[in-house]
């Protein structure tokens, strides 16, 4: 029971001790009938990116009086808090067949059509191919949300003859994620 009286007696003497005191910090201001004090102001800015545009990439259907390979793209913007440096990735939907390259699976057969995709830091196409989760190179982005009506980034696909020529006759589909990585 003593022990409880002293403990409670400890308690409030604390709490009275400790009410007194104040902590001033070295911005606060003097007691007077003005009174000045500093205050630093920060904002912690962060990665903001934005892909507006980037549409479906259809090819035009591939017959008995096509040759050679065939081509497709698309132009988009790539938006980029003050106009930083960013890299594209592609990568397929976890729904497709195969994750790990660029195929395409036929609608109503289980053939395949192998390509290759390519991206480009302006409207204008580009051919130099980018392995499926690999970064391409570094591009610069708009600081404008809408690149100012234009397009400033492209993503082209190409199909080899070879592949064209031993596909079966069907509609061919994968989805990829195209993702903007601030650098």
């Amino acid at each position: 029971m003593k022990s409880i009286s002293l403990i409670r007696t400890i308690i409030a003497f604390l709490a009275v001790g400790f009410a007194g005191i104040s902590t001033v910090s070295a911005a606060d201001g003097d007691l007077g009938s003005t009174s000045a004090a500093n205050s630093t102001v920060t904002l912690a800015v962060t990665d903001a990116v934005k892909i507006v545009g980037l549409d479906a990439i259809n090819f035009v259907a591939y017959g008995n009086t096509s040759t050679g390979q065939a081509t497709a793209n698309d132009a988009f913007c790539v938006y980029v808090n003050g106009a930083g440096t960013y890299t594209l990735t592609a990568t397929a939907s976890a729904d497709d067949e195969d994750t790990d390259s660029y195929t395409m699976t036929g609608n109503n057969t289980d053939d395949t059509i192998d390509y290759t995709l390519a991206f480009n830091g302006s409207s204008s196409v580009s051919t130099t191919a980018v392995a499926i989760g690999v970064a391409s190179a570094a591009f610069t982005g708009s600081e404008s949300l809408t690149c100012g009506g234009s397009d400033n980034a492209s993503v082209n696909i190409m199909i080899t003859n070879a592949e064209l020529l031993t596909a079966l006759t069907d509609t061919y589909v994968q989805t990829i994620t195209v993702t903007v990585n601030p650098v």
